[in-house]
C-alpha cells in the first residue's frame, strides 16, 4: 500500500507471503503403521458387508436374450400341438375311431336282441303247445296275450299268457283254458323265484298239475288246492294268474257274445 500527502492509504492491501512448506511423499513410520493397523482392522466388517450384498444383476441383454428364448420356445410348442390341421386331423380320426365303435356296437345289439326275441318267441311257442294239442293259434289282439286254440278250423281252447309278480318277480306262464271256463292246463315259461321253496313250483309237476280243471272261483283249501310249503308269495302269484286267465277269457266271450 502507499500513502498520499495527505496521509490516506490507498491501493490493495498486500498479502502476506506463507512459508513454503516441504512436500511430504513418504508416510512417517509410525503413520504407515497406524494406517495398517486400521486396514486389518476394518477387513473383517468389509468381508462380511461383500458377502451381504445381492448378486450381481446379469446383463440387461442377457435377460432379453432368455426371455425371447423362451417366447420362441412356447410360440414353437403352440404351433405343433395348436396347429389347425393337425387339430382337423386328429378330429377325423377320433371320429372315425368312435364311428366304427359304435357301429360295432349297434351291430352286436341288433344281433343280440334278435337272439333274445327268437328264444322269448320259441319259449312262449313251446308253452303254448303244452296247454293245447292245436294245429294254431290265433292272437286276439297286438299285444299277444291272448290266444284262441284251433284244431282242424274249429275252436278247442283259449291260451292266455299272463305274468303275475312272485317273490324273484314276474313268473312268465300260459294258462290253458277250455270253452266251459275251466283250466285245461298250465305251462311255465320263465320265472326267477329263489331255489328250493319257490322253484317247487316248476320242479314238482303236481302242484301246476292240480289247477287242471278247477274255476273260479280258485282257493287254497287244503283239499283241492294246495299251496306250496314254505312259499307263499310264490304259491299266491300263480293262483293270481290263474284267476286273470279265467277273467280274461271271460270277458273275452262275452264281448264276442255280443258282438254277434
Amino acid at each position: 500500500m502507499s500513502e498520499n500527502q495527505n496521509g490516506i492509504v490507498s491501493g490493495q492491501p498486500e498479502t502476506p507471503q506463507m512459508p513454503e512448506l516441504p512436500e511430504v511423499t513418504e508416510l512417517s513410520e509410525e503413520a504407515a503403521a497406524a494406517k495398517s493397523r486400521v486396514s486389518d482392522e476394518m477387513a473383517p466388517e468389509k468381508a462380511a458387508s461383500d458377502r451381504l450384498k445381492p448378486p450381481d444383476s446379469p446383463p440387461k441383454s442377457a435377460v432379453t436374450e432368455k426371455a425371447s428364448g423362451k417366447s420362441g420356445g412356447s410360440q414353437n410348442f403352440i404351433k405343433r400341438f395348436v396347429d389347425p390341421e393337425r387339430i382337423s386331423g386328429l378330429a377325423f380320426t377320433l371320429f372315425a375311431i368312435s364311428a366304427a365303435v359304435a357301429l360295432v356296437l349297434g351291430a352286436g345289439n341288433a344281433l343280440t336282441a334278435t337272439v333274445i326275441e327268437e328264444n322269448r318267441i320259441a319259449a312262449r311257442n313251446e308253452a303254448l303247445s303244452a296247454v293245447f294239442d292245436a294245429d294254431e293259434f290265433l292272437p286276439t289282439d297286438d299285444t299277444e296275450k291272448l290266444y284262441i286254440a284251433q284244431k282242424e278250423g274249429a275252436v278247442i281252447g283259449y291260451a292266455v299268457q299272463v305274468a303275475p309278480t312272485g317273490y324273484g318277480g314276474p313268473i312268465e306262464m300260459i294258462v290253458g283254458v277250455n270253452p266251459d271256463l275251466t283250466i285245461s292246463n298250465v305251462s311255465l315259461i320263465k320265472m326267477s323265484e329263489t331255489p328250493g321253496y319257490g322253484q317247487k313250483m316248476q320242479t314238482e309237476d303236481w302242484f301246476l298239475g292240480q289247477f287242471a280243471g278247477k274255476s273260479l272261483p280258485l282257493e287254497y283249501d287244503g283239499e283241492q288246492l294246495d299251496a306250496i310249503s314254505g312259499a307263499t308269495i310264490t304259491s299266491d302269484a300263480v293262483i293270481n294268474g290263474m284267476r286273470g286267465a279265467l277273467d280274461r277269457v271271460a270277458d273275452y266271450l262275452v264281448g264276442e257274445g255280443n258282438a254277434q
